[in-house]
């Protein structure tokens, strides 16, 4: 049996579409991936049955719509190519595509064609998010056409995952879907990565850490201004920002600016991408997570990955209040701020400094929801995916 998954991103920093390519292995598929390439990779690698074809690098994040579509556009064309060439050699059974952007279901047209059920997964609904990556409003004549492109991605797949329960509402609302071809399928930890026991010595400080995107709309100096209000109240407060490859690098720039304009240097830091495994070392010795985003019509429904994996590491969190984070967590799990008020997150991280056993009680019912929605238990969803759309 043969798989193909397809990403616009490195396969070895993507945790989501790693584990997807796993499974199938593990199901027993030969598996193609078509990705990027990070500068001095190989293009193609063999691994453990998997054979990855690298076919584009991408250097820095996109200047403007121009670029970003430009680099998009190449990516389809390089990777139609060596689709088209690989179907003629192997049948595909399954062709997982990930979004962004949708229209990337249409490279596995010929696989289709040739009997290949096709699989789109919407990471991010595209419209919503183009509009907050280039400040468009959703009647802009680009959205517009993202809209329709969106419908006629989701009719040309077999079969849709959705990476939320309120995005998969608006798909089946706006394209017409039946809801037995979309499926929501949150990106759950693996808690392996997380299980390592919390150190029961006491420590002289207190360790605020964010994981993952630096970029305007993470809200990251938004954490930088409550930790200014912080530092002289909370002995050896440190905050430690772990920044992954998607980061906007003159945000990240900017964020190094506003540290020294507020001479926070001795309490920040700001470390270079860690693995998945690395990091769950890290969550267990730290304070309290931070998630800080701003809101807006992306964000509020853009469900954060970082919640689960604090939650799945027994970290207390400390997040603004969005519509898809109360959507499944209320305020026993989570220390809810009001987005971009830099006071209200002092506030709750102060809270959590001086009630630790309050934050230690939210910490152990967030790890009891994890201990039932993580991806050991919720990957029969896929395996039930799979089997509907290859039954005859």
């Amino acid at each position: 049996m043969h798989a193909c998954v397809i990403a616009y991103t490195f396969l070895d920093a993507d945790f989501r579409v790693r584990r997807y390519v796993e499974y199938l292995v593990d199901r027993g598929y030969e598996v193609d991936v078509i990705a990027l390439r990070k500068s001095g990779e190989e293009r193609i690698g063999r691994r453990n049955g998997i054979t990855t074809f690298r076919i584009r690098e991408r250097r820095s994040n996109e200047k403007g719509i121009l670029n970003y579509a430009f680099n998009i556009l190449m990516f389809f064309l390089k990777g139609t190519f060596v689709l088209f060439s690989r179907t003629w050699k192997v049948r595909y059974g399954v062709v997982h595509i990930h979004n962004v952007p949708d229209f990337l279901i249409f490279m596995g047209a010929l696989p289709k064609w040739r009997g290949a059920k096709l699989i789109l997964d919407i990471h991010d609904i595209l419209p919503e998010f183009f509009c907050r990556k280039f400040g468009k409003n959703l009647r802009s004549f680009p959205a517009r056409i993202l809209f329709l492109l969106e419908k006629m991605s989701v009719r040309f797949a077999d079969h849709v995952i959705v990476a939320n329960d309120l995005w998969r509402e608006k798909i089946l609302l706006r394209c017409g879907l039946p809801p037995s071809k979309c499926t929501s399928l949150l990106n759950y930890p693996d808690v392996e990565y997380f299980r390592f026991p919390r150190s029961q010595q006491k420590k002289n400080g207190f360790l605020m850490i964010y994981p993952g995107t630096i970029s305007y709309h993470h809200g990251v100096d938004i954490a930088i201004h409550a930790l200014g209000m912080l530092e002289k109240e909370i002995p050896n407060i440190r905050f430690d920002i772990y920044a992954n490859r998607s980061s906007n690098l003159e945000h990240v720039d900017r964020i190094k600016a506003l540290v020294r304009e507020k001479k926070l240097d001795d309490f920040v830091t700001i470390h270079q991408p860690l693995s998945l495994r690395r990091l769950g070392e890290i969550f267990v010795n730290a304070d309290v997570g931070i998630i800080p985003k701003r809101g807006g019509m992306f964000a509020e429904e853009a469900f954060s990955t970082k919640m689960l994996e604090f939650m799945a590491a027994g970290l207390p969190v400390v997040a603004s209040r969005t519509k898809i984070d109360e959507y499944y967590f209320d305020d026993s799990m989570v220390s809810y701020f009001e987005p971009e008020n830099a006071s209200d997150l002092a506030e709750r991280i102060r809270e959590i400094y001086t009630n630790p056993a309050g934050a230690r009680k939210r910490a152990e019912k967030s790890l009891e929801f994890v201990g039932r929605n993580n991806w050991n238990t919720k990957k029969c969803i896929y395996e039930d995916i799979l089997r509907r759309i290859s039954a005859p």
